[in-house]
């Protein structure tokens, strides 16, 4: 028998406040047979935020998600949430991949040189 899996249309969500994190259960199903998946979130699902994000992550389209989500918090803005994180996201980004930039051409110029590590900027006589 195969179980539904995670590329069938969800049918129904579930969404409860445990402590300070939600659960969140998904129902899927493929016509013939219904199940129910609990959301396994490394640090779980503290903020209405972590509840829309993975809806979106789970194939729920924004105004499903939205709307569930405005159960949980009545008045939730839930594209301003997906936009917000997309700007701090994107920022994340920028600084990571300039930093990946800085690293190749420090690696470049040394294997291109045979430019010792002290050549790059470490000083070796302290300490």
């Amino acid at each position: 028998m195969v179980y539904p899996g995670s590329d069938t249309p969800i049918v129904g969500v579930h969404i409860e406040q445990v402590g300070d994190q939600y659960s969140l259960y998904l129902r899927r199903s493929d016509g013939e047979l219904t199940v129910t998946h609990g959301a396994d979130v490394p640090g779980g699902l503290c903020y209405p935020g972590d509840v829309l994000l993975h809806l979106l992550a789970s194939g729920m389209s924004m105004e499903q998600a939205a709307y569930h989500v405005d159960e949980l918090e009545p008045g939730f803005d839930a594209q301003a949430e997906v936009s917000r994180r997309s700007e701090t996201d994107m920022a994340a980004w920028r600084m990571a991949d300039h930093l990946r930039r800085e690293q190749l051409k420090a690696q470049f110029r040394r294997d291109r040189h045979g430019e010792p590590e002290y050549a790059a900027g470490v000083d070796v006589t302290a300490g």
